[in-house]
């Protein structure tokens, strides 16, 4: 018999909601495999959750891939993975069974986000909380006084509670009628030398993104030709754009209609910089000896839209912070 995981004060400290009960719509093969009808229930011991299985992350589940989460429905959260770490905190090390979720997410209870093909527990804490000594930091239940809105004709910025993470909004950009451009500008504090950490969550409202180019974040200067370090998502994968080196394409392919955490680090040079992207904590793309700082210093971020080849384009970007120290997708 498996140890029990006493975890619901740990979920409490790291401020993740634990899952609820499902309302009883699962389908026939869920039913089948849970008699108990403890599925995804709460608990903190074993014995709640019957003989088909045990409390991991605060819900009774199956550790995968030992046990086939398709045949539940489900989906699998490994280890170290985005989806793990908003389910988990810092509790069970071991990969578990979450319920799967489409493009719809109507699989998910309405205090869940669907992200890696998961339902997990939209974190309770204010992503910015405890983040004073960063550059720019945003939890878009607002737009925030200090931005300044880059919005052409048939562009559109604004905050939105029809997809969020954090709280109760996340910033919504759109293009339309092809202008390729919809973003909030940032000013910060001028950096000339040392490493930038970005983090931040993102959601594209699109079908496919296996053939989506878009601009997302650029940190540099962003009204000069020598902009500096631009994150983009080319070819449906995630990677950079530099001034003088060009595109720069990555090794991981970003979801549709999921949302996904993006970290970037940059190490500031005019000739020499380094850059590296993560998707959901797993390295997309790492690159040196490229142009990462421009003239003036990099001073502000564009958030949001900054190019699309897409005639028509709808993102949203939830928990941003960009600072000199690192940051984690769940801090």
């Amino acid at each position: 018999m498996k140890v029990s995981k006493r975890i619901s004060g740990l979920l409490l400290a790291l401020g993740v909601a634990a899952v609820p009960a499902c309302n009883g719509d699962d389908d026939g093969s869920i039913e089948q495999a849970n008699s108990n009808t403890s599925w995804l229930t709460r608990c903190v011991n074993d014995a709640e959750c019957g003989s088909s299985f045990a409390c991991l992350c605060g819900v009774c589940t199956r550790e995968c891939p030992r046990d086939n989460c398709a045949d539940l429905g489900g989906s699998c959260a490994a280890v170290g993975s985005a989806s793990h770490a908003l389910q988990c905190g810092g509790g069970d090390s071991v990969p578990v069974c979450l319920r799967a979720c489409t493009a719809e997410h109507a699989e998910c209870d309405a205090d869940q986000a669907c992200t890696a093909g998961g339902c997990v527990p939209r974190p309770e804490r204010d992503p910015c909380a405890g983040a004073e000594a960063a550059l720019v930091c945003s939890s878009f239940e607002s737009l925030d006084a200090g931005a300044t809105e880059f919005a052409p004709d048939g562009s559109a910025i604004a905050v939105s509670a029809e997809q969020s993470l954090y709280g109760a909004k996340a910033l919504a950009v759109t293009v339309a009628g092809g202008s390729a451009r919809s973003s909030l500008h940032y000013e910060f504090k001028p950096q000339s030398s040392g490493t930038l950490y970005l983090r931040a969550w993102l959601y594209l409202d699109v079908e496919d993104a296996s053939n989506l180019h878009v601009h997302a974040f650029t940190v540099g200067s962003i009204d000069q030709p020598d902009w500096g370090t631009t994150l983009h998502v080319l070819d449906g994968k995630l990677g950079f754009s530099f001034p003088q080196a060009g595109d720069v394409l990555g090794q991981l392919s970003v979801p549709a209609r999921h949302w996904f955490c993006v970290r970037t680090q940059i190490e500031l040079d005019a000739t020499n910089g380094a850059a590296s992207v993560w998707v959901d904590d797993a390295l997309s793309l790492a690159t040196k000896g490229v142009d990462t700082l421009p003239a003036d210093e990099a001073h502000n971020i564009a958030v949001g839209i900054d190019y699309t080849s897409e005639l028509a384009l709808r993102l949203y970007v939830d928990a941003l912070r960009l600072g000199t120290t690192p940051v984690g997708c769940t801090e």
